[in-house]
């Protein structure tokens, strides 16, 4: 499993010519309300937990907000 930008220097060719299948995490980051100006995307769930806790967090991980 790898993040979207390894299809730019994973040689996947390689991969498959070894048997090893890969596959590409395309994450739709949810947005939540931060402190401070703008939205910082990929911090760590502590910071939507601290901020909003855990029912809000939940929901928004689960894609239901």
């Amino acid at each position: 499993l790898e993040g979207e930008t390894g299809a730019a220097y994973l040689d996947t060719s390689m991969c498959r010519e070894r048997g090893v299948e890969v596959e590409f995490h395309r994450y739709a980051h949810p947005r939540y309300e931060q402190l401070g100006d703008g939205f910082v995307s990929h911090l760590s769930a502590v910071d939507l937990l601290l901020l909003h806790g855990p029912a809000l967090s939940a929901r928004l991980l689960a894609g239901h907000a």
